[in-house]
């Protein structure tokens, strides 16, 4: 599967969409790591657990499988985002991280990637899309895009709170 590339310019998403070749994969893990330790306040064990799954290998080994919906955004090849799924299961499709970059936030970004993972999932057969979600804000942001919260767990992973949420695709 190749990355889609989304171009921002002057602080406005492009409707205009490249697709990449996957060789492009680096700097992922770093924009993964950069969220969740100063946005996300994860602790280090969690960054030793996912620094293990999203290795660059790791990445162009779920890239090469058809059914991994891996996105990548970015301006002047700096990357703002990605989106990183899984294989779909029994019609759903899971979206593993939606991460946007703090400079890049506001911008249309988040959204346009998780159109296009819904876009994607729907394209397999999915009828659902589902995630979790760490923080109050980012629920509200997933419910602005039509998710709906279907379950919350206390001191889940790493003793923090996340929500569940679900939208089913038309």
């Amino acid at each position: 599967m190749s990355i889609l590339f989304i171009s921002i310019g002057d602080g406005k998403v492009k409707t205009d969409l490249e697709i990449s070749e996957p060789h492009t994969v680096g700097g992922i893990w770093p924009l993964i790591s950069d969220v969740m330790t100063h946005d996300l306040c994860f602790p280090s064990v969690a960054l030793d657990y996912f620094s293990q799954s999203f290795t660059d290998e790791e990445l162009f080994r779920k890239i090469k499988c058809p059914d991994t919906p891996v996105y990548i955004a970015s301006k002047n090849r700096c990357l703002g985002g990605a989106m990183i799924g899984s294989s779909p299961e029994g019609g759903v499709g899971t979206i593993i991280w939606l991460i946007i970059s703090s400079e890049f936030r506001g911008r249309g970004l988040g959204k346009a990637l998780f159109k296009q993972a819904c876009k994607a999932y729907y394209s397999m057969g999915c009828h659902k899309v589902k995630l979790t979600a760490s923080t109050p804000e980012a629920v509200k942001f997933y419910e602005k895009l039509g998710m709906s919260v279907e379950g919350q767990h206390i001191s889940h992973w790493w003793m923090l709170d996340f929500w569940s949420l679900g939208k089913l695709l038309p």
